[in-house]
Parts: C-alpha cells; structure tokens; sequence
C-alpha cells in the first residue's frame, strides 16, 4: 500500500542534523476521509504509521517493511486540513539485528504534537 501523491504529498523536505523533517499536505477528497469519518474527517492511525515508514523510505532512499511497532501515541487527531509537519530521527540499530532501522518520528501541526511514532524496518534490499 502506497500512500504517498495520493492520501498525501510532499510540500517540502530537509536534513537538519541527524533528522529529516518533512512537510506533508493531506488530500482531503481522498475516499479513506468518506469512511473516517464523512462529517469530521480523521487520518486513520495505521495511515500514519505508513506515511511515517515511506517518508524514511525516502530519506533512505531503499524499500523497507515494518518489522516492529515499538510505540505510537496518539496525543490529538490528525484531519485533512492541517499542515503536517513530521519530524524524525534515523538510528541504526546494532550489527546483530542485521541493519535494520530504528525510527522514532514526532507528528506535528506548527507547534503542537500530534503523535510519536517509534518503528524497527527491516531493509527489504530494494533501491526505490
């Protein structure tokens, strides 16, 4: 399931230190806000946990796949009509769990903290 140029699209992208940040514009016609909800639309969690794994794909620039949720919080709605800015941080995890990749990502719109997201992806050895 690829999210991305259709639940949303990247406005902008930067590497500031260790961390890439990414500025996401949410597609409010997109059909998933017509189930969740027709009224007041909301992202769905799992949406958000997969925007967060392809924006690291990006930052990569290799295919992975969630191996581990570690922790997602949830702290405020997440709605089509805000400007998502997700910030995150790459770790990588020590050589006996074979390369993977640590990611721990803060969603936020302006100041205010949306979500924490912290993931395990292991590299699926395919270049995007």
């Amino acid at each position: 399931m690829v999210l991305r140029d259709q639940l949303y699209s990247v406005y902008n992208k930067k590497k500031e230190g260790d961390s890439f940040i990414y500025t996401i514009e949410l597609n409010p016609q997109h059909f998933i806000y017509k189930a969740h909800f027709p009224t007041e639309p909301i992202t769905p969690g799992v949406c958000i946990v997969q925007i967060a794994k392809e924006l690291l794909e990006d930052a990569l620039g290799e295919m992975l796949e969630i191996k581990v949720i570690k922790n997602v919080k949830f702290i405020s709605t997440i709605t089509p009509d805000k400007n998502i800015h997700v910030v995150f941080k790459i770790e990588k995890i020590s050589d006996t769990d074979e390369g993977d990749v640590k990611m721990q990502s803060l969603v936020c719109d302006k100041d205010i903290l949306l979500s924490k997201i912290s993931l395990i992806c292991r590299r699926t050895n395919n270049d995007i």
